[in-house]
């Protein structure tokens, strides 16, 4: 997440450090960086082996377009890791 200093929004649970600090704990994390976006997702588990993911205080993103590009690849891993539901909780309005 190297662009994170340049988000206005920007926030401790997209920093770099809440990554790493989620992996320390066994969960597994993905880092989406785009031009304009930014993307912390953690993976939460559920019974029965289901899960769902957790965009905590994110997505960052500068506009429609970026915001849209950084949710493909959100939308593609919770395809992978069949994800029941994605919880975005950004700080800014949502397009």
């Amino acid at each position: 997440m190297e662009n994170w200093k340049n988000f206005t929004y920007r926030n401790l649970w997209q920093h770099p450090s809440w990554d790493s600090f989620q992996k320390s704990m066994g969960l597994r994390a993905w880092v989406f960086e785009k031009p304009g976006a930014s993307a912390l997702v953690i993976r939460r588990p559920l019974p029965f082996g289901l899960c769902w993911l957790e965009v905590p205080r994110g997505p960052l993103f500068e506009d429609e377009a970026s915001f849209n590009a950084i949710l493909e690849d959100i939308k593609r891993v919770a395809r992978e890791e069949n994800a029941v539901f994605i919880r975005l909780s950004s700080y800014e309005e949502l397009p």
